[in-house]
C-alpha cells in the first residue's frame, strides 16, 4: 500500500518556531518547503557559529538535537585530532 501525500500548506501552524533561537546557537529563518511523508516539519535555519544556512528537522531542534550546521562537530574532532596526536 502506497502512502498519501500530505498537504502541509493546509495544516496550521501552532508551532511558527519564525526567529526562535535554539542551543543558543541556531536562529529558524522560516518553515521549509521540503518535507516527508512522515509528516516531519522541516525549517530553513542559519547557523550562528558561522553564518552557513541549513535545514533542520522541527523535533531536533526543539528536542535539541541539532546545535549547529555541523561546524560544531568539525571543530571537536579536530581538538580531538590535535590532542590525540601532539607531543
Amino acid at each position: 500500500m502506497r502512502a498519501e501525500r500530505i498537504d502541509f500548506d493546509d495544516l496550521t501552524d501552532s508551532n511558527d518556531l519564525t526567529g526562535t533561537t535554539f542551543s543558543g546557537t541556531v536562529l529558524v529563518l522560516r518553515r521549509s518547503a521540503d518535507h516527508f511523508l512522515s509528516g516531519s516539519r522541516m525549517w530553513s535555519c542559519a547557523c550562528l557559529r558561522c553564518g552557513n544556512p541549513f535545514e533542520a528537522f522541527e523535533h531536533a531542534l526543539v528536542k535539541g538535537y541539532t546545535t549547529s550546521c555541523g561546524c560544531q562537530g568539525q571543530i571537536v574532532r579536530r581538538v580531538k585530532y590535535n590532542d590525540a596526536y601532539s607531543n
